[in-house]
């Protein structure tokens, strides 16, 4: 902790000291404020905030063609883009200036610089994208549904997202309701200062200074203060003697109450969320160049059907990363170099790099799962790892069988199951599978309910005493083709 915080001072003249700033959030947020890159730029509250925050939409993490139990075997990448979130702060126009301006009927303002509005979608036709351009939020789960079924759907998108719609699609025609504009240009030092940073992590990590992991924390942790959550309850923590004072005069703000082990009564009350202020439109911006993006990459072969020769063959995207085949990916990588003059592969800010590595992968040793003996040598004279086989069951819940171009008696697993920890994984696959996790994804992607047993949880009471607890976990996915 004390190196860390005397890091934070060294390099950005900003104290981590428990009390002003709490998080690397925080952090990067202070040191954007420092660096000039919000002058001009306004927060916002109230209805245009919340009216911003419809139209912010995270990530896309998806199956493809929202399939569920997909299992593919032959040779798969795994192409993450390297720092996208900072490579789209880079590329983006930057931070809009002035006041958002509100306007309504079927326009858009003319020379306006950015906008959010609210449409109706008259008519849609397009290929039919296994990873859609736009998600439809469901009101009751609140989950993205990726989606080609527009049509007669209401969305509130940025200007960017709307250019994209009219570029992906065949036909796209739609109706303005309402939306914000700003017409007084943009303040792009936020564009200037990421750079900076990329910059300044790659020199430390040329010198191997741990100090590079500070400024992948600002850089990917930079905008999402700007988008943060209005905070509607609080907690109030009241003596004996100044209880039925408070009681008297915030009786109706009160939520419940709980008495505290030393005595004292906490009481969790509603905090008015109209004095809540931030940037929300420039996480929303971010967040839309960010996919922006990542769809040159997911949309581009089935954009040139009958053309392309791999179709189909980007199986799932998790944010920044692709599982793709080996030969869509060299087209892709052709078709980019040939359309654009772009190199998409390779470690430079904005490219794409293999994200395997065995490091983190298990493999089966007398029945039991453990961390990988292999080496980087073991991977043979210029190996490189690949997937052979791939188990995806759905939205973050995937095995990945590794092995080596160069070595192909090297088998290792890489896994993730959201919700269940490895070392809980790791125990049912031993216990039940004699070791063999593929048997394990091979029965969740039948669709059967396997239950995990998740020991040393923490659980926080109201009163703030805390418990280890034992949680049995049942997963189970429904698959699309059973």
């Amino acid at each position: 902790w004390n190196a860390y915080r005397k890091q934070g001072i060294e390099i950005f003249e900003i104290d981590i000291n428990g009390r002003e700033i709490l998080t690397a959030a925080g952090m990067a947020y202070n040191h954007l404020l420092n660096t000039g890159c919000f002058v001009d730029a306004y927060s916002v509250s109230g209805v245009p905030l919340e009216f911003f925050r419809q139209g912010t939409t995270g990530g896309q993490t998806q199956v493809r063609n929202n399939e569920s139990c997909l299992q593919v075997e032959g040779h798969i990448l795994d192409m993450d883009k390297v720092s996208l979130y900072p490579y789209a702060i880079s590329e983006f126009p930057g931070i809009p200036k002035g006041k958002p301006k509100v306007w309504s009927g079927n326009w858009i303002p003319e020379n306006c610089d950015y906008f959010y509005c609210e449409i109706e979608v008259l008519k849609y036709a397009s290929p039919n994208y296994d990873f859609p351009i736009v998600a439809i939020r469901d009101d009751k789960t609140g989950l993205n549904d990726w989606s080609n079924e527009l049509e007669g759907k209401a969305l509130i998108v940025g200007k960017r997202t709307l250019l994209d719609l009219i570029e992906w699609t065949d036909t796209f025609e739609y109706r303005v309701i309402h939306g914000y504009y700003w017409d007084e240009g943009f303040n792009d030092t936020f564009c200037k200062v990421i750079k900076r940073l990329f910059d300044l992590r790659l020199e430390f990590k040329r010198q191997k200074n741990p100090a590079q992991l500070v400024v992948k924390l600002l850089m990917n942790s930079s905008y999402g203060r700007c988008g943060l959550k209005p905070i509607s309850t609080e907690d109030k923590y009241l003596e004996e003697e100044k209880l039925n004072s408070f009681l008297v005069n915030n009786y109706e703000r009160i939520n419940d109450m709980t008495v505290m082990p030393n005595g004292d009564m906490k009481c969790s009350v509603k905090k008015s969320i109209d004095e809540h202020f931030n940037t929300q439109y420039c996480a929303a911006m971010i967040l839309e160049y960010a996919k922006h993006f990542m769809r040159k990459i997911l949309l581009m072969s089935q954009r040139l059907m009958p053309y392309s020769l791999f179709p189909n063959q980007i199986y799932y995207t998790d944010t920044d990363s692709v599982h793709i085949s080996l030969d869509a990916w060299n087209e892709l990588k052709y078709i980019f170099d040939a359309k654009y003059g772009e190199k998409i592969e390779g470690k430079k800010l904005g490219q794409f790099h293999s994200d395997f590595e065995l490091a983190g992968t298990y493999q089966n040793i007398d029945g039991h799962l453990k961390e990988t003996i292999f080496r980087d040598e073991d991977l043979g004279e210029g190996g490189e790892l690949y997937s052979k086989k791939f188990y995806c069951c759905g939205k973050k819940a995937y095995l990945d069988v590794l092995t080596s171009t160069q070595n192909q008696n090297l088998e290792v697993y890489h896994f993730r199951l959201k919700g269940v920890p490895h070392k809980t994984i790791i125990s049912k696959v031993d216990t039940c599978y004699g070791g063999c996790i593929e048997t394990l994804y091979q029965d969740l992607c039948k669709g059967e309910a396997i239950t995990f047993t998740i020991d040393c949880m923490f659980k926080c009471s109201k009163d703030s005493t805390m418990s280890t607890i034992q949680q049995n976990r049942v997963i189970q996915f429904t698959p699309t083709n059973p």
